[in-house]
C-alpha cells in the first residue's frame, strides 16, 4: 500500500524539485544588485538549505518506498548526491571562484535530473495506468495463451491455472 502511493508520488516529488530550481533562479535573479535587488541572497539560501533539501530528500526516500525501477532509483541518487554539491560550490568564492562559478551550472543540472525523474515517472505511471505494468493481469496471460494454444482458446478449454503457468514461462 505505501509503495503504490509512494510510487505514484515520486515523479510529483521530483516535478516540485524542478520547479524549486527555477524558483532558486528567481530568488537569486531577484537579489542581484545589477537587477535592481537588495543584494541580500538570504531568501535564496534559506530556501535552498531547506526547502530544496527536504525536497531532495524526499525525493530519494520516495523511490526507495515506491520500489521504483532501477534508473529512477540511481537518478533520485543521482539528484541529492547533486544538490549536495550544490550547496558545497558557494562555499568556495573566496578559494576557487572558478568552482564556485559551477552553481548556476549545476543548477542546471539539477533541473535536468528532476525533470527527466518527472518525465521518466509520468510516463510509467500512464503505461501502469493502462494495464502495462510488469504485474499483467490473467486476461493478458490470456491473449498469450490464445496466441500460443489456438484450438484450446477456442473451445474454452485454458483453466486460470494455466494463464499462471503461462504468465510464468514469459517472464
Amino acid at each position: 500500500m505505501i509503495g503504490q502511493w509512494a510510487r505514484r508520488l515520486h515523479p510529483w516529488l521530483a516535478g516540485l524539485f524542478a520547479l524549486g530550481v527555477l524558483l532558486q533562479a528567481f530568488l537569486a535573479g531577484a537579489a542581484l544588485s545589477e537587477l535592481g535587488g537588495s543584494g541580500d541572497f538570504g531568501s535564496h539560501t534559506a530556501f535552498g538549505y531547506t526547502g530544496m533539501g527536504i525536497l531532495a530528500l524526499l525525493v530519494l526516500v520516495d523511490a526507495g518506498l515506491g520500489r521504483a525501477d532501477r534508473a529512477q532509483i540511481w537518478g533520485s541518487i543521482a539528484l541529492f548526491v547533486d544538490y549536495i554539491v550544490q550547496t558545497l560550490l558557494p562555499n568556495f568564492r573566496a578559494d576557487s571562484p572558478v568552482v564556485a562559478a559551477l552553481h548556476p551550472v549545476n543548477a542546471i543540472l539539477l533541473f535536468g535530473i528532476a525533470a527527466w525523474l518527472f518525465a521518466r515517472g509520468i510516463r510509467a505511471s500512464s503505461v501502469r495506468s493502462r494495464g502495462g505494468s510488469s504485474r499483467s493481469t490473467a486476461g493478458s496471460a490470456r491473449r498469450v495463451a490464445a496466441r500460443t494454444l489456438p484450438h484450446q482458446a477456442a473451445a474454452g478449454c485454458l483453466h486460470p491455472w494455466s494463464t499462471v503457468m503461462i504468465r510464468v514461462a514469459i517472464n
